[in-house]
């Protein structure tokens, strides 16, 4: 049970920073813009990536599981919002409110080559193996949050 519960805990962290570094290589190795509600799903990631980094050290493993499941929730909500408006042309996103605040926020700031939002939101996605982003956006929300809540169901019996 020990070795199954690392090894979810090993998925985990995997999973994270995999989501995160394939992100970064879609912006800028190909040239994909990401949007404000792709920026706040990639916060959820790097929130998840981090608590996960933390939980590293065996005494804040169960903390992190636990953090990481509203940070998988989250991100997993704007990813089937944004699944919606892709499927509701009539839905805008654009430059937004949003856009502007998350760009404002320190991190855009000193970070902007991974902070900044700069494209549409529903604009005609492209495709991955056949599947939109924000799709594989919201698989990937949805195995932490199921790794998360059975590694730490493991580590509590």
């Amino acid at each position: 049970k020990r070795i199954l519960n690392r090894a979810l805990f090993i998925c985990a962290i995997f999973l994270a920073w995999a989501a995160l570094f394939s992100a970064l290589y879609l912006q800028h190795a190909l040239g994909e813009s990401p949007c404000a509600l792709c920026m706040l799903q990639r916060y959820a990631y790097v929130g998840a990536a981090l608590a996960l980094l933390l939980g590293c050290m065996k005494r804040l493993r169960q903390s992190a599981l636990l953090a990481v499941i509203p940070l998988s929730l989250a991100g997993a909500g704007i990813a089937i919002y944004q699944l919606w408006g892709l499927r509701h042309p009539t839905v805008q996103c654009g430059r937004d409110t949003l856009e502007i605040w998350l760009n404002n926020l320190v991190t855009a700031k000193w970070l902007p080559e991974v902070f900044f939002a700069s494209g549409f939101c529903f604009d005609n996605p492209h495709l991955l193996w056949g599947f939109s982003l924000p799709l594989w956006s919201l698989i990937g929300m949805l195995a932490l949050l199921v790794l998360s809540i059975t590694a730490y169901m493991l580590s509590k019996s």
